[in-house]
């Protein structure tokens, strides 16, 4: 047994190296950045496997694989915790996954023999299966082996080994080697044979990769050659790509061993890289063992396949390693499972097929399955996986609900070898049609809002606002609580209850919105004007007139007591809420007499035909008038006292135009339309017009 003093020095040791090996993978990087393409390896002559680095730059290059191997582990852990909180001993596997040998070659000795390339696979077997030379005392049997494929991608023979002959058997770059030649990696387990990795042994990507241009094993050719444990590469990449980490991943940190470390609980912290000098010494390289996992202080497991050190001490995986396997291979490299590729060819392929009546049809229907297959003489007709019919032609009455449902037929022979298996998908809708209006989609704190169903073919109706149920009546209304942005749902089921359709609105709750109306808002001096509060969502009120305060009352009236310009304005409040509304009413002295020479004239000569369609509001108590002078519009600005202070003249159409429609917005810019005749909308335009500075923001 080591001391700890004794390792303390092999680390820093091992640590400078690690240090220098990697400042001149990423001083390479630095110099020829490559974040757009393919995993370039280091050359790191004592680097025993790169899959790390390799994932390093898998996840700076790519934020989208980032996100995936996060959600990968993430929902990996989430199973442990469950799995073993349950006191469950060992996940079961008996899968059997295949694998397609890539060699890429110079005609060198990377250019390995067949019978090796078997041979390495049966070791493969016996390592993961801990028999005959790997079964040394330590590890469990997997549950998990591997075949070399029978069938390529097309179901034709094989021998499972592809041979290319090309200079970048040296990996110089890792996606250009794997585009010489690649099968399938949702139905294969692709290995690339090279002669130099980049003096590595070997890399795999992990199940995050799963289905990716890039995934797969690459390995150094002569790895393969070695015998015994010599040639435990094969088997330390093939756990990379099921989902193992390096026994040593993340030093001795162990606060939790389903996420430090190597996220295995039966494998205790490591923080070590460093051989033993025989396989008989132990090594102990962290004091963190008790904190998670373990009730006593462990040694490092230098025997185990996904540890660094001595070749010949390698001997066996974990049960917690199996289980960690056995999960990515059910839950993520799945396909790997639904692939006939470990099977001999069929001898006399058939082609099984058929043709659907109808492939998008109302709940209810029926559907007739006509069997075009030209061969097989049993069948099995399947509705997502469950058997309906073993005939040679098939009809199906759609009636279990709504959605897209999978039809598959397979066709056999004797030969348990010659399975064909043909699919189609059947849309199925609904016949409810959900719908409804809302009496409003805007309200205050506190306002209600009526809903009127519209739907048809249903008979039960579900009301949900951000998801919750608040009614379960045809029709609906609800009281909004507070301020905030509601998705208001109607769940309408149809007339069997098999099948549910939904429609959906937003509604809209401010705080709240102050409004009121005059009985008249031209009064004479000493008039009495009523003013009716209007507002939604207030509970306390103050009126004024010119900024001064009249009343806390609801309501109001005023007796204005001489003529002018009267700023009336309302404001609510509800809690931290308020709102302001304001009119302006304009107080005129009565009298007779004499009009002449009080005429407001854009002109000043009586005879110019002038009309005024719009008075408003504007700046400082002004107002403007939009209207029309005898072919042209124009805008006034006058004052209270019917003074003009702007006038202007705008020729929308070389023709004949007036003001027809006119606002003043937020910003005090008029927003406007015009027509070319009073009765006619042969030539229009709108326009946004800054009056103050004679600048039109846009036309029309």
């Amino acid at each position: 047994m080591f001391s700890k003093l004794q390792i303390n020095k092999m680390r820093l040791s091992i640590l400078s190296t690690a240090v220098t090996i990697f400042c001149l993978y990423f001083f390479q990087k630095a110099q020829f950045p490559k974040l757009n393409e393919a995993f370039v390896p280091a050359n790191i002559e004592a680097e025993e496997c790169l899959t790390d680095l390799y994932l390093q730059q898998q996840l700076a290059m790519s934020p989208s694989f980032k996100k995936e191997h996060e959600k990968t582990e993430e929902q990996a852990l989430r199973f442990f915790r469950s799995y073993y909180g349950r006191g469950e001993k060992s996940l079961l596997g008996g899968f059997t996954l295949p694998i397609v040998i890539h060699v890429i070659h110079q005609n060198g000795p990377e250019n390995v023999p067949d019978w090796q390339i078997i041979q390495a696979i049966e070791w493969l077997n016996d390592g993961f299966e801990n028999i005959n030379y790997y079964d040394q005392g330590v590890g469990v049997n997997t549950g998990i082996q591997f075949c070399l494929a029978k069938r390529d991608p097309d179901g034709n023979a094989t021998s499972g080994i592809n041979r290319v002959q090309s200079p970048l058997t040296n990996v110089t770059d890792d996606l250009a080697m794997k585009n010489l030649s690649r099968w399938d990696p949702t139905r294969y387990i692709n290995i690339w044979l090279v002669a130099d990795a980049n003096g590595a042994g070997g890399y795999s990507t992990l199940p995050a990769s799963h289905g990716s241009p890039t995934d797969g094993i690459v390995m150094k050719a002569e790895k393969i050659m070695n015998v015994g444990s010599g040639h435990s590469t094969m088997i330390h990449e093939m756990g990379h790509y099921l989902g193992l980490n390096h026994t040593f991943n993340g030093g001795c940190t162990n606060n939790d061993c389903l996420v430090d470390g190597d996220k295995v609980c039966d494998t205790p912290p490591d923080g070590s890289t460093a051989p033993p000098p025989a396989c008989s010494i132990s090594i102990n390289s962290c004091n963190t063992d008790t904190n998670s996992g373990f009730p006593t202080d462990q040694d490092d497991l230098t025997w185990n396949y996904v540890d660094y050190g001595n070749y010949s001490c390698r001997a066996g995986y974990t049960q917690g390693q199996a289980d960690r396997m056995c999960y990515f291979i059910e839950n993520v490299r799945s396909s790997l499972l639904n692939t006939d590729a470990c099977l001999d060819p069929c001898p006399n392929p058939f082609i099984a097929s058929f043709n659907s009546s109808a492939t998008d049809i109302m709940l209810g229907e029926t559907v007739n399955f006509l069997n075009t297959s030209t061969g097989g003489n049993n069948y099995e007709w399947q509705i997502d996986g469950n058997v309906f019919s073993n005939n040679t032609n098939a009809n199906y009455v759609f009636n279990t609900g709504a959605g897209d449902f999978v039809i598959s037929l397979m066709a056999t022979v004797a030969d348990p070898n010659c399975t064909e298996i043909y699919y189609d998908t059947v849309h199925v809708e609904c016949p409810a049609v959900a719908s409804f209006t809302a009496m409003n989609l805007e309200t205050v704190s506190g306002g209600t809002i009526g809903f009127i169903n519209n739907s048809s073919n249903a008979n039960n109706y579900e009301w949900l606002i951000d998801g919750v149920v608040f009614s379960t009546n045809t029709n609906a209304s609800y009281t909004f609580p507070s301020v905030g942005r509601y998705k208001i749902t109607l769940i309408a089921t149809d007339i069997s209850g098999l099948c549910q359709e939904e429609y959906s609105l937003f509604v809209n709750v401010s705080c709240m919105a102050a409004s009121f109306t005059s009985s008249d808002l031209f009064p004479a001096p000493g008039d009495n004007v009523g003013f009716i509060n209007t507002s939604q969502g207030g509970n306390s009120y103050t009126w004024t007139i010119n900024g001064n305060i009249e009343s806390n009352n609801t309501d109001f009236s005023f007796s204005f007591p001489n003529a002018g310009v009267f700023s009336v304005c309302l404001e609510g409040v509800n809690g931290n809420c308020e709102d302001v509304f304001c009119q302006e009413l304009f107080v005129f002295e009565s009298g007779g007499g004499e009009c002449e020479g009080t005429f407001v004239r854009r002109i000043g000569n009586s005879l110019a035909d002038e009309q005024a369609y719009f008075l408003l509001p504007y700046k400082n108590g002004n107002f403007i008038i939009g209207g029309r002078d005898d072919t042209r519009s124009i805008l006034l600005e006058v004052d209270a006292s019917g003074n003009i202070l702007t006038q202007r003249a705008i020729d929308f159409t070389n023709g004949n135009d007036f003001i027809r429609y006119l606002i003043v917005d937020s910003e005090s810019y008029l927003i406007g339309a015009t027509r070319d005749q009073p009765d006619a909308s042969t030539v229009n335009h709108v326009f946004k017009y800054d009056f103050e500075n004679d600048d039109f923001i846009w036309v029309r």
